[in-house]
């Protein structure tokens, strides 16, 4: 990124750094023990100035309750393929990365809004949407959600909008609507209530309908079915699975992959798991020709098509999942690689502009983004 254009930034992070108003600070909260970002960025490992315990800490706290669709055929909950269980138990991963540029500055007592993504990884062996009769289905699933959260005083995190992937759709969906459904539903965090053997994520529609969908998205004409049996029900019921938060990807740099959660060499990154035949590779790292696709862990390394696909079938499928465009591999093209900057540049003769990294103007407060010596230099305080 270059150094005169800003990261990403929601519009309404302009009212909530210049006005810390009721409406804004009523989002889902999550408050932990200690700061996210410690003095001299300590607890850090991954290279991205945040305490590591604290980055699963958070993901844990803020961790939506999954739902499972009550025809589900495809999962550790419920199969139809004649396998163990384990076979088809969802795999989920975690990734916590901040936003903007001097992260190393982050002071619980500076008075700027400080910005993080927590993205979630429901990584599934296969996906059996062949049964349900229109979506087809292939080894391997890889969906994802993303929380976008601010904080003043690093320990206190707020839900400012949430990002949903659904069958190469996908939609935003913001604090004040997720936590009006949760309100409703009567608990304090999102949901993603999982569709029917093909597993698209969907925030929930009404607490005492079985619809996750609405008009948001046309692919279910507005009346896709997933729980059990109302989304209250299921949830009273026990029926709401919380997502692991214990492997924590890290990412590429200016962050470093988490070398004990996945493997790492060189610039690659991948995971390793058997869930039947053999030890597999998927790869976190931009792959082309065999590792391009997910294939769920189903297909052997040996068996991997140049293009891809797989030449042993797994449960009648020998495709894999990949996008639309079926040239980008899934799991890379859902891994966060929003640039930030943890050191940030110098303002000295840059008032009121950008340096490396950061910005040296009176906006850097609002969006969270100021260089270290912002104040000192230019008064931008």
């Amino acid at each position: 990124m270059s150094s005169t254009s800003r990261p990403w930034i929601p519009l309404l992070a302009l009212a909530i750094g210049l006005v810390f108003s009721p409406a804004a600070d009523a989002y889902l909260s999550y408050t932990l023990s200690s700061e996210l970002k410690k003095s001299s960025c300590s607890g850090d490992s991954d290279s991205d100035c945040l305490d590591n315990a604290e980055e699963n800490n958070l993901a844990w706290a803020a961790a939506p309750w999954y739902f499972y669709d009550e025809d589900e055929g495809c999962s550790e909950w419920r199969n139809e393929q004649g396998a163990p269980a384990s076979h088809f138990q969802r795999q989920d991963f975690i990734q916590v990365r901040p936003e903007g540029g001097g992260i190393g500055a982050w002071s619980p007592t500076d008075g700027r809004t400080k910005w993080i993504r927590v993205s979630y990884f429901f990584l599934f062996p296969h996906d059996c949407g062949a049964k349900a009769g229109f979506l087809g289905g292939h080894q391997g699933d890889t969906e994802h959600i993303k929380l976008y959260l601010y904080s003043y005083d690093l320990k206190t995190w707020y839900l400012y909008n949430a990002y949903y992937a659904h069958h190469d759709m996908d939609h935003f969906f913001s604090g004040d609507y997720l936590q009006q459904r949760a309100n409703a539903l009567g608990t304090p965090w999102i949901s993603v209530a999982s569709d029917e053997d093909s597993h698209g994520s969907w925030p929930g529609r009404e607490p005492d309908s079985t619809h996750c969908a609405g008009a948001e998205d046309d692919i279910g004409f507005g009346t896709f079915d997933c729980f059990r049996g109302t989304w209250r029900s299921d949830l009273n019921n026990g029926y709401g699975f919380v997502p692991s938060t214990s492997r924590n990807v890290g990412g590429p740099p200016p962050e470093t992959w988490n070398a004990s959660v996945v493997t790492v060499s060189g610039a690659a990154a991948w995971s390793d798991l058997n869930v039947g035949h053999g030890l597999n590779r998927e790869y976190w790292t931009n792959e082309t020709g065999q590792f391009q696709k997910f294939c769920g862990w189903e297909c052997p390394n040996g068996s991997r098509n140049s293009d891809g696909t797989c030449a042993a079938s797994a449960h009648g499928e020998t495709g894999c999942s990949s996008r639309l465009t079926n040239t980008v591999e899934p799991n890379k093209s859902k891994t966060d690689l929003t640039w930030f900057s943890v050191q940030g540049g110098s303002c000295s003769g840059l008032c009121g502009g950008a340096a490396a990294g950061c910005y040296c103007d009176a906006s850097c407060v609002t969006y969270g983004d100021c260089c270290p010596d912002a104040c000192s230099a230019c008064g931008v305080c």
